[in-house]
């Protein structure tokens, strides 16, 4: 090729370059379910016919077909293929190529952010801040910025929302907003207790009908439960915890529900599963490799509540020993902050 011809292709490979982060995909979403599917399909054809890409988009461009689309999606690693074997016809010094595929395929991680520690912006991890009037330079973790801060601490993040002590939370205030039977009678705190010791803790299941089923009455007989759009009674869940302990089960595997949050955390932090599979190993919970791999691959696991755990551990003992809910306690103990309402939403 010409020096053009090549600097030509290799823009285009740039321009591309492929995913290079096995991340979990959410199924709910349809066009990121789709992308995933494509991309094993495209990986599977390239292997089978052992071609590389540009090869790949000409058999689907004679057969009529768009090459310029959601569904022409590769790995990184494939495009790399692919320049390496075009980089290595040209006669190139072979610590020329090794830095023309360093420049196409470097990248920052997302958390990142835009800029740099010499190229500070607001929208990135380095930034300027003011201090007593005076400007300086300051690094920040750009996934707790977006994590936000708690509604009474201002001072501590926020819990992750499918963390167990967040849907706890959000169970307790429900079970004290319920009035039950013909005496409109109220959960008892040795009811709760029980029903935290033997069926939350152990399964993470306690649906609706298991309520009805543990206070021997009919859904019409349950009153005070939040109404979801369909105008149906709903009953907050532990799904996360529920699927974590589920497959801890599978190995006879029992850890607390403080280092099942721990790892809830970190499935909130990133989507990354070789991120994710990482930090899991490093917390030393003493969990093999297989289950640490179904852990990581779990999906749904994202968002915060607008509380911190330090708010809930004063705030759930509290909902356990009486009938109050979250706001009741909230202004009972003084707990509002201060700059806003209060609000736990």
């Amino acid at each position: 090729m010409t020096p053009n011809e090549l600097a030509n292709v290799l823009i285009n490979i740039a321009k591309k370059r492929g995913t290079s982060l096995d991340v979990v995909i959410d199924e709910d979403d349809k066009e990121e379910a789709n992308s995933a599917n494509y991309l094993i399909s495209n990986t599977k054809s390239l292997i089978k016919d052992n071609i590389y890409i540009c090869e790949f988009l000409k058999k689907k461009l004679d057969n009529g077909e768009k090459i310029r689309n959601s569904s022409n999606i590769f790995k990184s690693e494939d495009y790399i293929k692919e320049a390496k074997k075009i980089l290595s016809n040209q006669g190139l010094p072979k610590e020329i190529n090794d830095k023309i595929i360093e420049i196409i395929f470097r990248r920052r991680h997302f958390s990142e952010g835009p800029g740099s520690e010499k190229f500070p912006t607001p929208y990135g991890s380095y930034r300027y801040i003011y201090k007593d009037g005076v400007q300086e330079l300051t690094h920040v973790n750009l996934i707790d910025v977006m994590r936000g801060t708690c509604s009474i601490f201002p001072e501590e993040k926020r819990i992750a929302k499918n963390s167990y002590e967040a849907c706890l939370f959000n169970f307790l205030n429900d079970l004290n907003n319920l009035k039950y039977g013909r005496e409109s009678s109220k959960i008892t705190k040795e009811q709760k207790e029980d029903i935290i010791e033997n069926y939350i803790k152990k399964t993470g299941k306690f649906s609706l009908a298991s309520l009805k089923k543990y206070l021997k009455c009919d859904e019409d007989d349950l009153q005070g439960l939040r109404i979801d759009k369909n105008g149906k009674k709903i009953l907050s869940t532990f799904d996360i915890y529920s699927k974590i302990v589920s497959l801890l089960n599978e190995y006879s595997i029992i850890i607390d529900t403080n280092k099942i949050d721990t790892i809830i955390e970190i499935l909130t932090k990133t989507l990354v599963i070789d991120e994710r599979i990482n930090d899991i190993n490093n917390l030393n919970y003493g969990l093999n490799a297989e289950v640490i791999d179904k852990i990581a691959k779990l999906s749904r696991v994202n968002g915060y509540h607008s509380l911190s755990k330090k708010a809930m551990d004063i705030i759930i003992p509290e909902m356990i020993d009486t009938n109050k809910n979250q706001m009741q306690i909230i202004n009972e103990l003084q707990l509002k902050n201060q700059n806003n309402n209060g609000s736990t939403k």
